[in-house]
């Protein structure tokens, strides 16, 4: 049966009571239409304190609200949150939250859909309260939660020595002043913590029903609640079947504050190139891609953002790839000036680390901290060069190819600079495209001594972004001086109490980073939610990979 009438039998088969809302169309306004998405793969939980992957967080995304979000510009505005004051000395963040914001489950509906009073649907909900904020931040810090964001909010009063064994995870600087009122307290100030409670790892927590949940919370459609734009109706997936789908309704009490606009959600879940197949036969309304050509093609609508760093990394094992001056002497062979004119539509000359989809103090970054001034100071690549050959004790370095992911763009500029690394150092270097699969595999395994690499952010931060390259430490090859004095400027970062401050810190980082060469940065890559036009107000955050839906519109 064809998937998209399949949804369509589903929304008029669990159209029992007014309040789930029905399937009609109000083609004035673009409400009441069913979006479909391919997740290409199953979400491992839909628990925010918990997930990583994206399926979960686009899930999550659609299904629950945060005291803040960010805007289309990369600023912090208040979601659940109606105002809030932050103290001078920047340790104490009071928010003050709507009250018409609430919970609502599979099970709720399950009881609109017997209930024959005719009262008002909210006088039976529950409202999210300050406390279910407190309580998801004691589950973020609970060491039984194992949450893997936690130390992103060790700035909070007694995270540290939480984390360290000393306190209670129930001591967590969270508390509720009055049923509507959260209170932070830091530790010291943090002028990243206001983004970070827009991520999904601050989203709220019920406890009445997470205890109810017995262990599964997050996991099946009974053991999830929403306090967003959507609730969870059905969750089917059989890693044999073809009918895996999740479909979620709108959450129609929330959407008195704030209109949701799409009556359902239908997420397919199938692969990558299943998704794709989906969207060009119109099974589907939008796919996120890196592939530039559903833009050039002036069909559709596409919101895109450079958002990842492709870059060279050598093999830490490797015998001669590994040594440290020959990676400065690539590094400095590298002109982004020979290249540059090579690369394709869909990317930009990197020679810096954080890409400019990030964004602070309404700008880009890259604006605030141009690439230029985060360059080292200037050495002779030939020099540097012979030096690495002193070094390894060899005469000439041996052939090797880059290892890179097929279709992912022109590779003109990589031909480029592997011509220019054959007139400066006389070797020769190949480039090998091969699958995604067979990259991911050999990049685990260590099979290769040079490769193309991307990498981002998981939320909208430079600290993100240079994060996530220390995390990766191993892989790369970072000198243990370089992990311990980047750590220390991401700390200091951390200290200030304006975003403004922090600037001198990641210029520093960023600096020292690109000093060690264990990543040289060659180009920023677009990635693209593409719709097609009768589709309007979609939206997606380029650094978790989430599609929205909430103010999602479709006219005929």
């Amino acid at each position: 049966m064809n998937q998209r009438i399949t949804a369509g039998f589903l929304c008029l088969l669990l159209a029992a009571a007014p309040m789930l809302g029905g399937c009609e169309k109000d083609r004035g306004t673009g409400a009441g239409y069913l979006f479909s998405y391919t997740l290409d793969a199953n979400p491992q939980s839909l628990d925010p304190q918990l997930a990583t992957d994206e399926a979960s967080l686009t899930v999550i995304g659609n299904l629950f609200s945060g005291l803040f979000r960010m805007d289309d510009t990369g600023n912090v505005v208040p979601d659940v949150a109606e105002s809030y004051e932050i103290s001078p000395d920047g340790c104490t963040y009071t928010v003050h939250m709507r009250k018409d914001n609430y919970w609502y489950s599979l099970g709720d509906a399950r009881q609109e859909a017997t209930r024959t009073d005719s009262e008002d649907a909210a006088k039976h909900a529950a409202p999210v309260t300050a406390a279910d904020f407190v309580y998801a931040f004691q589950r973020l810090f609970d060491p039984q939660t194992d949450s893997p964001y936690r130390e992103r909010f060790a700035a909070l009063k007694n995270g540290q020595r939480i984390m360290d064994g000393e306190l209670d995870c129930t001591q967590i600087g969270v508390d509720a002043s009055d049923t509507y009122t959260v209170v932070f307290t830091l530790d010291r100030p943090d002028a990243n913590f206001l983004s970070l409670l827009a991520t999904t790892a601050a989203m709220p927590c019920n406890p009445s029903f997470f205890y109810g949940c017995k262990g599964r919370y997050g996991l099946d459609e009974d053991s999830v609640i929403s306090n967003g734009a959507f609730y969870l109706r059905m969750w089917f997936y059989d890693p044999y079947g073809k009918e895996n789908q999740i479909y979620m309704r709108r959450n129609a009490l929330n959407s008195r504050a704030k209109q949701v606009y799409p009556s359902n959600l239908t997420f397919y879940i199938q692969d990558a190139q299943k998704a794709e197949q989906n969207f060009r036969d119109s099974l589907t309304d939008c796919l996120l891609t890196a592939d530039s050509s559903y833009a050039a093609s002036g069909k559709y609508t596409t919101l895109s953002y450079e958002s990842v760093t492709y870059g060279l990394i050598f093999n830490p094992r490797h015998s001669q790839y590994s040594n440290a001056s020959l990676r400065k002497a690539l590094s400095l062979g590298a002109r982004s000036a020979d290249y540059a004119p090579m690369l394709g539509a869909d990317t930009t000359e990197a020679f810096a680390l954080v890409p400019p989809a990030v964004r602070m103090l309404g700008k880009e970054y890259r604006e605030l901290v141009s690439q230029q001034s985060v360059q080292p100071a200037g050495q002779d690549a030939a020099v540097l060069y012979t030096q690495a050959l002193d070094e390894l004790g060899i005469a000439s370095l041996e052939s090797a190819q880059i290892l890179v992911p097929a279709g992912l763009t022109d590779y003109a500029a990589l031909h480029e600079i592997v011509r220019r690394w054959s007139d400066l150092f006389g070797f020769y270097i190949g480039i090998d495209p091969v699958d995604p699969e067979t990259y991911a595999q050999r990049l685990q395994d260590g099979e290769y001594a040079i490769a193309l690499y991307g990498t981002g952010s998981d939320y909208n931060s430079p600290a993100g972004a240079l994060q996530q390259l220390l995390e990766q430490q191993g892989m790369l090859g970072m000198s243990e001086q370089t992990l311990r004095d980047v750590q220390a400027q991401l700390q200091e970062a951390a200290g200030v109490e304006n975003l403004s401050g922090t600037l001198e810190h990641y210029r520093a980082a960023e600096r020292l980073l690109l000093e060690d060469a264990c990543f040289i940065p060659l180009f920023y890559k677009q990635e693209y939610l593409v719709f097609r036009p009768d589709n309007e107000d979609l939206a997606f955050d380029p650094f978790t990979g989430q599609v929205f839906f909430a103010d999602a519109k479709h006219f005929e």
